[in-house]
Order: structure tokens, then C-alpha cells, then sequence
């Protein structure tokens, strides 16, 4: 009864060891008689081994940055309001938990001969940069200015949090993500997350 689910398991664990080309080949092939990757599973990460090959969706985003280091097109964002006093040291912990969870937020990419890797980094250190916002307008202002911050994706890191100070009980915090780390159906989890750690370490 196990056959089947060893065999498509030794099939994705072999598509993860072709290069680049020959995976875009051999996905172009599986498209063209109605097939998708969704039909292998996902084979468990060697942690003895640091780098990865890039997704062809990461590869893109990467040649992309590499022709316009500077655009922000692809920074997704997500802003909400902190209420009541806040307990910073529970915010810091969020923070570094959130990081320490998820590989790829400690990720970043490099160009090694002849193709694109993800180096995933035991550590990653993610500032937490405070502003301050007198009205609205204002706040808007600096929620804009952190998303058209470019990302460095070769040195990290790809995720940057920005606290804003409204009066002494309101502050927003903005986290922003490079698309190449998340994208629309991720972002969403990651700030629940964020959302229930915080409100677990901020009651103690």
C-alpha cells in the first residue's frame, strides 16, 4: 500500500537534485500533458545543508532585482495598530520568534555559477525601527516610505518592521516582505502569527 507514496516521494526528492534548466524543462513537459507539481510531495530538507536551489518563481524575482536593484514593485506589506500600553520586550520576542520559525525569513540568494541558491542563515538579525506620526497623513506617509524601501536580497535581511508611535497607548506596526520570501496566501498566516505570539507573550 506504501509503494505509491515511496515512489512519487524518490520522484520529487530526484526533481529537487536537477539543475535549473532541467527542472523548467521537465515542469514545461508536465504542463504541456496536464500535469502539475502539485502531484509530488514535499520531500523533507537535508538540515545538514545550508544552501538550496531557488523555485523558478524565485529565480525570476531574483534576475528581476538583479536588472533593477532599486524598484519596490515587489514589496508586499502589512500594517496594524497596536492598542494599550505597550509591552515592547514581548514585541521583541515576537519578533525574533517569528524569525527563528521560519527559515524564510533568515533566507537570502546568491548567484553560484549556474544558477540561483537560497542561503538559509541559522541567525538573522531584523531591526526593529521606530518612527513617530502626529495625525493620518502622517502615518500614511511613513507606512508608504517603509514599503518603497528596496530589499537587498543578496545580504538580507527580507523582512523589516517598523514601529510607529501614535500617542503613548497607539502605535502601528508595519512589516514589510520582499515577494521572492512571501507572497499573497503566506502573508496573511505570517501576521497571525504574528497577531496570536504577541498576544501570548504579552499576557505573560
Amino acid at each position: 500500500m506504501s509503494a505509491a507514496p515511496d515512489r512519487m516521494m524518490t520522484l520529487a526528492q530526484r526533481f529537487c537534485g536537477l539543475s535549473a534548466d532541467a527542472r523548467r524543462a521537465l515542469q514545461e513537459k508536465m504542463h504541456a500533458q496536464g500535469l502539475t507539481l502539485e502531484l509530488l510531495p514535499i520531500p523533507p530538507r537535508d538540515r545538514s545543508v545550508d544552501t538550496l536551489p531557488a523555485s523558478y518563481a524565485q529565480q525570476r524575482l531574483w534576475f528581476l532585482w538583479q536588472m533593477q536593484p532599486q524598484a519596490t514593485a515587489y514589496n508586499l506589506t502589512g500594517a496594524f495598530r497596536l492598542n494599550g500600553e505597550l509591552n515592547r520586550d514581548a514585541l521583541a520576542q515576537t519578533l525574533s520568534a517569528l524569525v527563528q520559525r521560519h527559515e524564510v525569513l533568515r533566507t537570502t540568494f546568491v548567484f553560484d555559477e549556474q544558477q540561483v541558491l537560497q542561503k538559509i542563515h541559522p541567525q538573522m538579525d531584523t531591526p526593529l525601527v521606530e518612527a513617530t506620526a502626529a495625525d493620518d497623513i502622517e502615518l500614511q506617509r511613513q507606512i508608504a516610505l517603509n514599503a518603497e524601501q528596496p530589499f537587498d536580497l543578496q545580504h538580507g535581511p527580507l523582512m523589516r518592521c517598523h514601529l510607529i508611535r501614535l500617542d503613548a497607548r497607539q502605535h502601528v506596526l508595519v512589516l514589510t516582505f520582499h515577494h521572492i520570501v512571501t507572497d499573497g496566501g503566506s502573508l496573511p498566516i505570517l501576521l497571525q502569527e504574528f497577531t496570536q505570539l504577541f498576544a501570548q507573550l504579552s499576557a505573560g
